[in-house]
């Protein structure tokens, strides 16, 4: 038995048969707890279903249960508090997974409606549920579990102050690694949760290279972004190498601590998946804005302007008659966003060049790898286009433009799960981390959509019933049944995605 049939059990005892309403009012306290459709429904909402007050629904619900129950009479109930009141943390969805394997509840029980019950029994006192942004949960998003944790009020304090390391880490380093980030929080559970805070947050983007992974959030001020504002001043279009390895060196105007600056390859990486980039071959252009340039930058730009390019010293020269101290010259030229700096001769022969003027725009790379930047570009378009008013036309041209990347001209596709072959107006262009928790970055790479079939698969993916581990179909949320849904579930776990469904950043499927 688990935790909603003993609480159906009790209403059915307790409350008197004698009352003429027993039925509606054992389905009101059952809807209040988020034992019907709706996980954490108002007063409100199930007056209007009942054609009651609200007035009416609350004295049905304390005269019902609230008045008459405890704990002791639940025991179920209180094995399941007892399991909210052992985690400091939890993610919903690995709760109720724990639960479900304890047999305390099932794959439909909501942990926001337990949660309220607990809360009117005395139980689990402070507990609430936290979205990536440690916001606490609103109705609305009760259930969204993939970025919704259980927290105790004893480590709120620390997980924001996690968070806020998170945050700021980026503005320090230009993108950090996550090993750093958890190296910098003392306590391992809260640095884990802080990561995964950052892995589905929609503000940061992520970015993998080799076996370490970085971030940078892209909704608050950036070095590398603002680098590229002033370098945009100067420069409409630039090789993708000469810009990372010229943003990377002006990070050197800071110190990293005892952390790690991001290599070129990183860079290079964050500018393919960035919103604020569109990337032809190895032609780039930054879609932000301009920023003005410092007095002593514009010293350099015109300098610079003058010839092909400059060894230091006559540069520096230059800058220290015009005033400028020995310091801010160095910093000037020698870690600066504008100056590309040519280091293959020996150091007295580096050679400092204007960054509009290093190297040229190379040829488009091959057909294949065009399309997938085209389709970037024409989703980072309408993205920058976009804006909340428009918001179901921008979701619809961005859906249009998704479909012809899965499907083109074809009249027929494969179902990515489950590999049969339909008609494309029967397949979606599903993506493979909910949307709403996608970053803008993520929004724009085409490769976060897989074709899924609207006979089945698209439902079960969506609702959690699959869920997708290693490139392999695995069963997520489900409860023990020979219901239809659940007998398919079995009948899809132990498939594997064609390799085309998993290119992109594997968290994709994490999410």
């Amino acid at each position: 038995m688990h935790i909603e049939q003993e609480l159906r059990n009790w209403l059915a005892t307790n409350i008197p048969e004698t009352r003429t309403n027993k039925p509606r009012n054992t389905r009101i306290v059952l809807d209040y707890y988020g034992f019907g459709d709706l996980p954490w429904p108002t007063l409100e909402e199930i007056a209007i279903r009942f054609s009651l007050t609200r007035e009416r629904v609350r004295q049905i619900i304390t005269d019902s249960f609230k008045r008459e129950a405890n704990t002791a009479q639940l025991p179920i109930a209180s094995a399941v508090f007892d399991a909210i009141e052992r985690h400091e943390l939890a993610p919903v969805s690995e709760l109720r997974v724990e639960l479900m394997d304890q047999g305390l509840a099932s794959a439909d029980t909501t942990i926001q409606g337990v949660l309220h019950l607990a809360h009117d029994l005395g139980r689990c006192n402070g507990y609430h549920l936290y979205d990536s942004s440690l916001r606490r949960v609103v109705r609305s998003e009760a259930e969204f579990e993939s970025n919704t944790s259980l927290v105790n009020p004893n480590v709120l304090s620390e997980l924001r102050s996690g968070l806020r390391q998170a945050r700021t880490l980026p503005g320090l380093l230009g993108l950090a690694r996550f090993e750093d980030l958890r190296t910098r929080i003392e306590n391992a559970e809260i640095a884990e949760r802080v990561i995964s805070f950052v892995n589905e947050s929609p503000d940061a983007v992520k970015v993998n290279a080799g076996d370490e992974r970085w971030y940078v959030y892209e909704d608050r001020d950036n070095t590398l972004l603002n680098a590229c504002g002033k370098i945009r001043s100067v420069s409409e279009r630039l090789d993708i190498d000469v810009l990372s390895s010229t943003l990377r060196n002006a990070l050197r105007r800071r110190s990293p601590g005892p952390f790690s600056f991001p290599q070129v390859e990183v860079i290079s990486e964050w500018i393919e998946s960035s919103r604020w980039f569109r990337v032809d071959g190895k032609s780039v252009e930054f879609l932000g804005e301009k920023r003005d340039l410092a007095e002593i930058e514009q010293a350099v730009v015109e300098y610079l302007s003058s010839v092909d390019y400059s060894l230091c010293r006559p540069l520096k020269e230059d800058l220290l008659a015009k005033g400028y101290s020995t310091s801010a010259t160095a910093t000037a030229i020698m870690a600066s966003p504008l100056v590309a700096v040519d280091k293959s001769g020996q150091r007295t022969k580096y050679t400092y060049t204007l960054i509009s003027k290093a190297g040229t725009v190379r040829d488009r790379p091959p057909q294949a790898l065009n399309r997938y930047q085209g389709f970037r570009n024409r989703l980072k378009t309408l993205l920058a286009a976009g804006t909340d008013v428009h918001g179901v036309s921008l979701s619809r041209r961005e859906q249009a433009i998704l479909r012809e990347w899965l499907f083109g001209d074809d009249v027929e596709s494969h179902c990515a799960i489950c590999g049969r072959r339909f008609s494309v107006s029967a397949l979606v262009a599903a993506h493979k981390k909910r949307r709403s928790i996608c970053s803008e970055s993520e929004r724009v790479d085409p490769y976060i959509v897989f074709p899924l079939c609207v006979f089945g698969c698209d439902h079960l993916y969506e609702s959690g019933a699959l869920k997708i581990l290693r490139g392999e179909v695995v069963a997520g949320k489900v409860r023990r049944s020979d219901a239809q849904d659940m007998v398919r579930v079995q009948e899809l776990v132990g498939r594997e995605l064609h390799e085309d469904w998993l290119r992109g950043d594997v968290a994709y499927f994490e999410g």
